[in-house]
């Protein structure tokens, strides 16, 4: 299976966004990865943070909420669906649930009509619904 949905990636509001946070190895491999597939692009840091990054399309002034991943093919397809980051691998299992099948939302249709503001209270949702690391394993948790 190839995310996203045949369905989802119709639209302009599949999850495939610039807005994918990657930990340090992962930017690691997603450089390398996009100078191999002759990529235009650019990374950093997100501010306020020395261990997570973002790749993005080299364009400035670009919306990462609603501007394609580099790595979004025409057809829909990852182009490194093999060596995705892990986010990308946890989306649509228990541990991250997909904010249209938690909200029974399934058609192109319904799909392209939400605003940004309804995705962010369907992601509320997914979030809320999908299973919390801090439940499943808060015995588990210490401060240090």
């Amino acid at each position: 299976m190839n995310l996203p949905c045949e369905e989802c990636v119709k639209t302009s509001n599949h999850c495939c966004k610039t807005d994918i946070r990657l930990s340090i190895p992962e930017m690691i491999v997603m450089v390398e990865l996009a100078v191999e597939l002759k990529k235009d692009f650019v990374f950093g840091s997100i501010p306020g943070s020395d261990t997570e990054f973002l790749i993005l399309p080299n364009e400035p002034g670009l919306d990462i909420t609603t501007t394609d991943c580099i790595f979004l093919g025409s057809d829909g397809k990852c182009e490194i669906y093999e060596q995705r980051p892990y986010v990308c691998r946890a989306y649509g299992t228990n541990d991250l649930r997909c904010r249209y099948e938690c909200s029974n939302i399934s058609t192109k249709e319904e799909i392209e009509k939400l605003t940004k503001n309804d995705i962010r209270m369907l992601d509320k949702i997914a979030f809320d619904n999908s299973n919390q690391v801090f439940e499943k394993y808060g015995d588990k948790l210490v401060k240090f």
